[in-house]
């Protein structure tokens, strides 16, 4: 695995061989869990440190092998014996030769963690000249640690931290003249401390305070613009630290000078604040509180400061603004004159001190040709000015009129503090095209996300000379001050594409370092002619923000006891610029602080803890004061002050207790594979959620109660409380979803608590400390996205738009596109760092779009509007084929210039959709060629060497904007590249799947399998689409991997194209997921899976993969038509336990459920010894051509090699049940994969008529009237109306099906009282008495029940309180009308006519939890996807046939406890047409209300469990089976 290395004594000579470990993150092997930790894995392995020559280590990196093997091998020293493994050795044996060390050895004075150091000396780590010190770990990694020096308590920063912290609330004094103007020197108060350290001893010393300085105004004093351009406040008192959006210091109108977007930091005596883009405040503008405010008060007693400041004063030594002018450095004759704007002069990229717009913009000229300066190219000097545009667009006419010679362009910029810049920018304007006119856009580099340089070429000198442009590169590297050797190009040589890509294994293996400045430089030439453009850019290397992470203990925590010592560690803390720490070691500092400010933590005031690196260690005993807020917190930091210095902190909120604690912590979620910044971007919603530590008691999100909150204090600084109303699914469950808007200031800092209640009534609470942050700033007040022109008449389609007037902290990328009528951003130019960009639009109003990217997921955005009008009457085919027919995608693939063919691409869009003429023939086949051309360049483009997410995004919506034109496709192709799209989008770091471009992938999809005239449907000859299965395979797995990616828990994601639907759901625990329910098209009648998952979360927590997860997804997706995988499964029939099956068809769309996460896929949802509670129960739409009469199965279909096969369901068949209008079947499955409903036709089978033996018989008891029951139905009775289909119903018909449905009804409840003794149900014990008319216009129908005469008064009362808690639909399934029915009583009704006490909602048996449906339809209760009760408590079986429903069921008979099967007949009204079908059940039992008899028909469609099952009885008992 290494170059020509021989020996590991000098682990720096030669670089290691990244492509197996690339090759393994590609395949998703080893420990590479996503993108991002393999790509920082092979950053590691370039790295300079010693992993490269460590065989075993590299092994199990790609995972083959690893620390927890028990296996031995041979040493290569030549052993006789094989050896155990050891990952720090050369050979990976445990005799090997160690590379490196695996205990760092320390010499006097030096440390790594306060035990190193002698008596009470502290080891300080935090200074910037510590050492890199490797250790290597079991794994094979090395461990970096910082090597500090033993020090006195004194100099280290944790004991002057506190100090400056305890101290800064007073200033002691001993006179008047010790205190400044304004301030008083008064007697102090006698908790006033003041705390100093020993030198000598090194303990920390508090002091009684005598007198200090006491402000007699709280006020604000001078204000004055720092030299950078941010504001500066002083105060008169000493403030309590605040750090957050200034809006709620301020009054509106110096919020409005301010800008909302403006951070306010207080500390001490200062105000600071930290101006963007959209202030507007001047030299001379004063700014005043907010009476009411409660933000900035004193650090003592929390007083508000009031008041305004003076006027704000002008900088000692103003920042000048750095002006920057980019362009081509080329320029030719335009061979085809237009006026799209061909070439740009940008001046964007110039920045002035606080990001703020330029007080002014001046365009002119250095220097020019004797010939002088056309008056085109003035008029554009003069309109950019008039404009103070920061953009020069020069089209081609004025780029003919230029005289060849050299020029040069002066932008001189000047900022809101008075201080100017200017930059120049030479030319050469060329008597002949002899070389390409080129130009380079990069605005710095994040180390981690390499270099991208993206080059523009003149598509028009390119098509004008007819030759092929080819690139030259190499750089020079700058590295404080010092020009160095720079070889990350080695190996580039001659390319093709004009784009050039450094990744960050790159840059690390070349020895790379934040803060490197790096000189690109670009030959362009055409191939076969001499001479060459030049350009150049140089790129600063760019460190992103640390992370910092602090694990440990949060919220209760008991001051002793089990908790005695606690651990607080920031070991997962990371640089994503350098994750092994090979530049510079991590350096950590961490202290605690209360509430209140103004007293120590700690008991013991000269305690502070033990820090060891990155731990500290706690006594929980020691802290002060139980039932206070205490913030543990830690700062990360890299670089030195002034010099590439980057810090960032996190903070845990502990809560002592003096009693026994429950413990509990709050995580945070963002998208993605990669873990949250330290900062959360307040535009984006901010995902928690709480996890519950109980012993011996599992975490049953059911079985607690949550409440989420903001303290006191923020909800009223803030002006809310957390509600329903500000987060996605309220505040009351373990997940919560805080939106963007009034709960989430802009910036600063955000706690987040949460109480949990425990089933015994004991609570606990958790906290969370977040820093947040704003996106990028749009400066300027008239949007910052500028297209010169906004109207224009067809043909004339291009509109040239300038991204301008950003304000951010770091470089920034923009995205191009369209807003949908429905508010859908329609990305046609993905994140880049161009900010220029050509729309080529359709005919029509149009609203484009720029949004903005920083490097830490924030992201604005901004639109502004352009027409462009329908073409002249006579604008003819001819016109339009003319101009088609210039269009050569070969050419263009010549520029190297990825962007020419998407450009085209829109352009062809654009004239196709402006034609209102039908095309000939000739000019069809002509434009259908075209077609094929564009996307065989994109398959060229997506599969080059610089192919990126851009080039994804952009496949993916080319082929979609070419296949919307109505031609015929290569379908092939289509889903090759559609694939490959979806491939280079997923590996990137940076860039997501999109909604947008998610739909149109999935349209791609279908769109190719519709251009295919071959759609058989027979399932029994296959047409081997194996191929065609596999690739929608892909595309639909990247999407749905993707959208999980992005989906938040507690949340989900829905797309929809055509006939398909995805849909994603994120859960933080498989508690969750256990119990939830994903319906990808939301409705209730279409597909949906409900998770039955009892004993998924047992199985999770006990599985090495689910286990690892600290979220989990499943991803549910719809095919409406399924036959690309029917079609490519050959063993459907052998599935069906009739071998001999005919008819066999797909008659529903197909549902496939997977979870979200690798190596789950197409398994069972637990595994072969956990199937029990480990279910889901989908719901399928049918197709027409299902038939009640024909005989049906669920089957779950899964890869097996090339093809697919087809599994039975073994925990139920499908049951095809009809909701409303639309029918839809449902199954019960144990495994994830794809589902389908088959229908087939059985063998025939001869009938079968069994003896009839009868049974012993006992006399007819004699019956009475025992009560009435009254039932209240939403129905107009009409007394001349007619039985059958009317507005209204007749009075006896309504009567007849009440008594008979009731019948049955009670005959379930209790079939001895209701049954004729015999095992028949009793014809004639319910008699309808009357029907009134109400008032309401409801009918009241008045049932007399009759009882056995020698009935007992207690089974008679026993009987009532059965039906007293029935359901309606346990009474009246039977009825025609039971979804009218509103109300069942055995009251006499009241004064109103009603009865006294109607029935309750139907019990949660008799409908699906959370679908909507009220059980009060006789087919939903019965039948539906998801019914739970059972007729009379029993578990019952639905089978439909072509006329009737019969329902098998199993209870226990009351007394005695036998068993007994009966079938019940039901006239489902929805199957009165046709002939009787019939059914033959086990057992042998005869429909009631039909003639006698036993007959062959149907096997039981599904099984529906009851909740009154005894644990662990088989909910199959009651299954019927073939004989």
């Amino acid at each position: 695995m290494l170059d020509g290395q021989s020996s590991p004594t000098d682990p720096r000579s030669e670089l290691l061989d990244t492509s197996p470990l690339e090759s393994a993150c590609l395949q998703g092997r080893g420990s590479f869990s996503t993108d991002a930790s393999c790509a920082q894995m092979i950053i590691r392995a370039n790295s300079e440190d010693l992993l490269a020559f460590r065989a075993g280590a590299l092994c199990n990196i790609i995972g083959s092998c690893s620390p927890s093997d028990e296996c031995r091998i041979e040493s290569s020293s030549g052993g006789a014996q094989p050896e155990a493994l050891d990952f720090c050795t050369v050979d990976g044996t445990v005799n090997g030769e160690i590379v490196g060390t695996k205990a760092a050895k320390l010499e006097e004075g030096t440390c790594f963690q306060d035990s190193d150091c002698p008596g009470k000396a502290m080891c300080s780590t935090w200074t910037e000249d510590v050492s890199r010190v490797l250790e290597c770990q079991a794994n094979g990694l090395d461990l970096v640690k910082a090597q500090g020096t033993c020090k006195n308590p004194c100099e280290t920063v944790s004991v002057q931290d506190f100090l400056q912290s305890m101290n800064s609330a007073y200033e002691a004094c001993q006179s008047q003249d010790d205190c400044n103007e304004g301030a008083l020197c008064e007697q102090a108060s006698d908790s006033c401390r003041i705390y100093t350290c020993n030198s000598e001893t090194g303990e920390v010393i508090a002091n009684a305070c005598n007198r200090t300085c006491q402000a007699a105004t709280l006020e604000l004093a001078a204000a004055q613009f720092s030299n950078d351009g941010d504001l500066i406040i002083d105060l008169t008192s000493n403030a309590k630290a605040y750090a957050g959006s200034c809006s709620s210091i301020f009054d509106a109108s110096s919020v409005a000078l301010l800008g909302n977007s403006a951070e306010c930091l207080a500390e001490d005596k200062e105000l600071y604040i930290m101006l963007k883009g959209d202030a507007t405040i001047l030299e001379g503008d004063v700014l005043r509180l907010t009476p009411s405010q409660s933000s900035l008060v004193t650090k003592v007693d929390s007083i508000s400061f009031q008041g305004s400041t003076r006027p704000v004063s002008m900088c000692s030594s103003c920042e000048a603004p750095q002006a920057a002018l980019t362009g081509p450095t080329t320029l030719n004759e335009q061979c085809k004159p237009s006026s799209d704007g061909e070439v740009v002069f940008s001046g964007a990229s110039s920045t002035g001190p606080g990001s703020r717009p330029f007080a002014s913009v001046l365009w002119s000229m250095g220097s020019e040709p004797d010939g002088g300066i056309p008056t085109s190219f003035l008029d554009a000097l003069s309109d950019a000015n008039n404009r103070e545009s920061l953009n020069l667009d020069l089209d081609s006419g004025v780029v003919n009129e230029l005289a060849a010679g050299d020029y040069t362009l002066k932008l001189t910029v000047t900022s809101f503090l008075g201080t100017s810049s200017s930059a120049e920018h030479s030319f050469t304007k060329q008597s002949g095209n002899t070389s390409p006119s080129v130009s380079i856009a990069a605005n710095g580099a994040f180390y981690s996300r390499g270099i991208s340089l993206e080059v523009s070429v003149s598509t028009q000198d390119v098509l004008c000379s007819g030759n092929q442009v080819t690139f030259v590169w190499s750089c020079g590297l700058h590295r404080l001050g010092q020009k160095e050797e720079c070889n990350i190009l080695d190996g580039v040589g001659v390319r093709s594409r004009s784009s050039l890509y450094i990744p960050s294994t790159t840059l690390a293996g070349s020895g790379i370092q934040v803060g490197d400045r790096l000189t690109f430089n670009l030959s362009a030439s055409y191939v076969g002619v001499g001479s060459s453009t030049n350009v150049s850019q140089t790129v600063e290397v760019l460190g992103e923000e640390l992370i910092a992470r602090l694990e440990g203990p949060s919220g209760d925590v008991q001051m002793g006891g089990k908790d005695e010592m606690i651990v607080f560690s920031a070991q997962n803390s990371e640089d994503p610029s350098d994750p092994s720490d090979r530049m510079e070691p991590m350096r950590y500092k961490f202290h605690c602080e209360r509430e209140d400010e103004l007293a120590p933590c700690f008991k013991d005031i000269d305690y502070f803890g033990t820090v060891s690196g990155f731990q500290w260690m706690l006594n929980s005993s020691m802290f002060a004061e139980p039932d206070v807020q205490h913030f543990v917190h830690v700062t990360v930091a890299k670089g030195t002050e002034g010099v590439n210095r980057r810090t960032a902190s996190a903070t845990k909120v502990v809560i002592p207790r003096a009693r026994e604690v429950i413990h509990t912590e709050i995580a945070r979620f963002c998208p993605g594979d990669t873990s949250c910044s330290s900062r959360h971007v307040s535009i984006n919603p901010l995902a928690l959620s709480v996890l519950v530590r109980l012993e011996n008691i599992r975490n049953v999100p059911s079985s607690l109660k949550y409440r989420w909150s903001y303290p006191q204090d923020q909800a009223q600084r803030l002006g809310v409380q957390l509600d329903s109303s500000n987060t996605r699914g309220g505040v009351e469950s373990e997940d919560i979803i805080i939106l963007p808007g009034p709960a989430q200031p802009y910036s600063g800092r955000l706690i987040v608590q949460c109480q949990v209640t425990l089933p015994d009534g004991r609570q606990t609470a958790s906290a969370i400390s977040i820093l947040s942050r704003g996106p990028p700033v749009c400066a300027s007040t008239e949007g910052c996205l500028r297209i010169p022109r906004n109207e224009s008449t067809f043909p004339g389609n291009a509109f040239v738009a300038h991204a301008v007037g950003w304000s951010s902290e770091g470089p920034l990328r923009f995205e191009f596109g369209y807003m949908s009528e429905d508010g859908v951003y329609r990305i046609v130019q993905p994140m880049s760092q161009k900010m220029t960009f050509t729309y080529k639009a359709e005919v029509g109003a149009h609203r484009p779009y720029v949004c903005a990217y920083d490097g830490s997921g924030g992201k604005t955005c901004t639109e502004s509007s352009f027409v462009l009008r329908e073409p002249a009457t006579d604008y003819t085919a001819q016109q339009l084929m003319s101009t088609l027919r210039g269009v050569n995608f070969a050419a263009l693939l010549g520029t190297g210039d990825d962007n020419a063919i998407w450009e085209a691409a829109q352009d062809i869009i654009s004239h196709l959709s402006a034609a209102s003429f039908e095309l000939d023939p000739e000019d069809q086949a002509f434009v259908e060629s075209l077609l094929e051309d564009a996307s065989a360049a994109v398959e060229s483009i997506s599969r080059s060497e610089v192919a990126d997410a851009r080039v994804g995004v952009n496949t993916i919506n080319t082929e979609n904007s070419l296949v919307r034109q109505g031609m015929r496709v290569n379908a092939t192709r289509m889903l090759q590249n559609t694939a490959v799209g979806l491939r280079l989008l997923e590996v990137a770091q940076d860039f997501g799947l999109d909604v947008e471009t998610a739909e149109n992938a999935m349209e791609n999809s279908y769109s190719a399998l519709t251009s295919s005239d071959a759609r058989a449907r027979s399932l029994l000859a296959p047409l081997g689409t194996q191929e065609t299965a596999r690739s929608m395979d892909s595309i639909f797995a990247s999407i749905g991997r993707q959208l999980a990616r992005i989906t938040l828990p507690g949340s989900s994601n829905h797309i929809q194209r055509g006939n398909t639907t995805l849909a994603t759901l994120r859960t933080s625990s498989s508690e969750s997921l256990s119990t939830a329910t994903i319906s990808p098209t939301g409705s209730r009648h279409g597909p949906r899976v409900q998770f039955l998952g009892a004993g998924f979360p047992s199985w999770c927590s006990s599985d090495n993969e689910c286990s690892k997860q600290d979220s989990l997804a499943a991803v549910v997706t719809y095919l409406q038509d399924p036959f690309p995988y029917i079609d490519a499964t050959s063993n459907l029939n052998e599935v069906l336990q009739e071998r001999n099956a005919t008819d066999v068809e797909v008659v529903s769309g197909l549902l496939e459920v997977q979870l979200g996460y690798e190596g789950k896929a197409n398994q069972l949802l637990c595994d072969e010894g956990n199937t029990v509670g480990c279910q889901l129960q989908l719901q399928l739409p049918l197709q027409n051509t299902y038939n009640a009469s024909k005989s049906h199965a669920c089957v779950r279909i899964v890869p097996s090699g090339e093809a697919y096969q087809a599994v039975r369901s073994t925990a139920s068949d499908a049951a095809p049940t009809f909701n409303g209008e639309l029918p839809t079947g449902s199954c019960t499955n144990s495994g994830l994969g794809k589902h389908v409903i088959i229908q087939y036709t059985p063998p025939p089978t001869k009938e079968i008529k069994p003896e009839i033996k009868p049974r012993p018989g006992r006399p007819e008891r004699t019956r009475s009237k025992a009560f009435n029951v009254y039932v209240v139905v939403e129905l107009a009775v009409d007394e001349a109306a007619q039985e059958g289909p009317s507005s209204s119903i007749a009075k006896e018909q309504l009567m007849r099906d009440m008594s008979q449905a009731l019948a049955v009804g009670l005959y379930r409840l209790d079939s001895s009282l209701m049954g004729d003794g015999l095992g028949q149900m009793c014809t004639d014990c319910v008699k309808a008495e009357g029907l009134e008319v109400l008032d309401s216009g409801s009918s009241l129908v008045i049932l007399a029940v009759y009882l056995p005469d020698d009935t007992l008064d207690e089974s008679k009362e026993a009987f009532k309180g059965e039906i007293s808690a029935a359901s309606v639909v346990d009474l009246l399934s039977e009825s025609e009308f039971v979804d009218k029915v509103v109300g069942v009583s055995l009251q006499q009704k009241d004064d109103d006519g009603n009865p006294v006490d109607l029935q309750p909602e139907p019990s949660p048996g008799s409908g699906r939890q959370g679908d909507g449906n009220d059980g009060s339809s006789s087919e939903s209760a019965l039948i539906g996807g998801a019914v739970g009760g059972a007729v009379g408590g029993a578990l019952f079986i639905a089978i439909v046939a072509a006329s009737s429903l019969y329902v098998c069921t199993r209870r226990k008979k009351l007394g005695g406890g036998k068993k007994r099967e009966e079938c019940i007949y039901n006239p489902n009204p929805l199957y009165k047409q046709g002939s009787q079908a019939t059914v033959y059940i086990e057992r042998m039992c005869t429909p009631f209300n039909q003639p006698g008899g036993y007959y062959a028909g149907h096997e039981t469609a599904s099984v529906m469990p009851h909740p009154d099952l005894e644990e662990g009885q088989n909910n199959q008992e009651c299954n019927t089976s073939r004989v």
